[in-house]
């Protein structure tokens, strides 16, 4: 009896290694199959400026530069340039994030040239983009997330859609956008008739995120964009981890980043954690100026702005800027 009870239970430690095994199997083999589709990018640091300052305050933090490209044929990483450039800043110990947009017009030094800094990817994709954000910000953002218009509809979607107030002085732009990306998409989604809250598809959500030709041109489309970012997260919250899974899956062929699988699903198995504090336009006071005939914005000043953005980010208190932020803030104002 007794001997028989031992193979009982040498039957089911089996049985239970045999299913701890297969589904370890099947996890490998899942990761890998993630990772053979997720676009990593290589990113040599060599390539990547980053000023001489005092990195101290930025411990304890987790930041990212996510680009938003104008790209219908999934062409991430070369000769576009950035319609959306965010500087995303977690903290690692409470994950409040807080979230600063890069008005595009912004007048920059990009390689050498003044002009707008949404060129810098264009000119030369993420490394040079990252080089730009950390010289002009003293900054020190080693990683980066890129995705073109699908990858927003396509996560809205997948959620569900996302609550948003639509106001009446945008109805007009939302519905031509609206018209513009059903051809993009192959989508036929319906136009909005009058000012309320709506539960917006993915081609709304990303017509919606494009609004630009209304009162607060490029400030209030920033807005917009976080307010669509903000949104997704609040949705993601009640999103169980499976249907999360699928989402990632379905949109790797639509972002490039320098994270691999690993770091992505380190990133997102807090998403639920994750609650977006503060979120603000740069630069905070710039004036209007034209540059080769066209309209820029110069902050005013670049070392009185990255004083602000450093107290506003990681709450440092009277900011000492580099070197190399006063010497462009400098030629700035010849502008």
């Amino acid at each position: 009896m007794a001997k028989q009870t031992k193979r009982k239970s040498r039957r089911k430690w089996h049985i239970f290694l045999l299913v701890v095994v297969s589904f370890l199997l099947a996890l490998a083999i899942g990761i890998l199959y993630l990772m053979s589709k997720i676009n990593t990018v290589s990113l040599n640091m060599d390539n990547v400026a980053v000023n001489d300052f005092d990195k101290s305050e930025l411990e304890g933090t987790t930041n990212i530069a996510i680009f938003g490209v104008d790209s219908r044929e999934s062409d991430l990483t070369s000769a576009t340039r950035s319609d959306t450039i965010m500087i995303c800043s977690i903290n690692n110990k409470t994950k409040d994030v807080k979230l600063v947009s890069v008005y595009r017009d912004t007048l920059a030094d990009v390689d050498g040239t003044f002009r707008k800094i949404n060129a810098a990817y264009a000119k030369g994709s993420y490394e040079l983009a990252l080089s730009t954000l950390n010289k002009h910000f003293d900054l020190d953002l080693r990683n980066f997330i890129t995705v073109n218009f699908s990858a927003v509809t396509n996560v809205v979607n997948k959620i569900g859609g996302v609550e948003i107030k639509i106001e009446e002085d945008e109805i007009n732009a939302l519905n031509k956008n609206i018209k513009d990306c059903n051809k993009l998409n192959q989508t036929n989604s319906p136009k909005i008739t009058k000012p309320g809250t709506y539960t917006l598809d993915g081609t709304q959500a990303l017509a919606y995120a494009r609004i630009r030709k209304t009162a607060g041109s490029d400030f209030r489309r920033t807005a917009r964009q976080r307010t669509v970012i903000e949104a997704i997260l609040k949705k993601a919250k009640d999103t169980s981890l499976i249907s999360l899974a699928g989402i990632v899956n379905d949109m790797l062929s639509q972002v490039a980043t320098s994270y691999n699988m690993f770091d992505l699903l380190m990133l997102a198995k807090d998403v639920s954690k994750y609650t977006i504090v503060e979120q603000s336009g740069f630069p905070f006071n710039y004036r209007d100026a034209y540059v080769n005939r066209a309209a820029v914005l110069v902050p005013d000043t670049l070392t009185k702005n990255v004083i602000k953005l450093h107290k506003y980010l990681y709450g440092t208190e009277g900011y000492e800027p580099s070197s190399t932020v006063r010497t462009i803030s400098k030629k700035l104002t010849a502008y």
